[in-house]
This record gives C-alpha cells, sequence and structure tokens, in this order.
C-alpha cells in the first residue's frame, strides 16, 4: 500500500517534492513538474516527510526520526549534502 502527500513545487516550479509511505515508512520524492519518474531522495528505515523547499530552491528541508527524534534534516534536490538542521528536536504538525 502507498500513499503520497505534502507535495511542494520548487521556487522555479520545475519540480515538486512530495512525501510517499514506501515500504513501510515515509520517504521524500521529486518529480518534474512536467510528469516523469519520481526519484525518491531519501533511503533511510526511518520517517522523513514533510518536505519544503528552500527561497533559492537549493535546498530541500524536511522532518525525519533518523536520529531517534523528529529534528529538521536538509539536502540538495538531488539527495547530497544530508545534514541535520535541528537537534532539540522540531516536526511540522
Amino acid at each position: 500500500r502507498s500513499f503520497a502527500g505534502t507535495p511542494r513545487w520548487s521556487p522555479d516550479s520545475r519540480f515538486i517534492a512530495y512525501d510517499s509511505l514506501t515500504d513501510g515508512n515515509f520517504e521524500v520524492f521529486l518529480i518534474p513538474a512536467e510528469g516523469g519518474p519520481p526519484r525518491r531522495l531519501t533511503t533511510h528505515p526511518s520517517q522523513d516527510s514533510k518536505p519544503s523547499w528552500a527561497p533559492d530552491g537549493r535546498t530541500i528541508y524536511f522532518t525525519s526520526n533518523r536520529s531517534g527524534s523528529y529534528q529538521l534534516w536538509a539536502m540538495d534536490p538531488e539527495g547530497g549534502s544530508l545534514r541535520p538542521i535541528t537537534r532539540g528536536g522540531a516536526r511540522e504538525g
């Protein structure tokens, strides 16, 4: 069973980042706005969800419990340069 949600347009309107229930947990995906196959950006066995774009389009922020508690994480639109932003907890409601 799969579920997709939380779509967010990139600032240049070329891509949509979203989360999807995949393999029992949420992951972040990216799809071209004009259509085409989605690209999975996260592959960790945690809940990675609620992506949001930085205004310059060079960073995607998302919440994840990969460190044991929900924190804000960041990565580039290719899925690289993954880094934590918060350590004291963060989660979009």
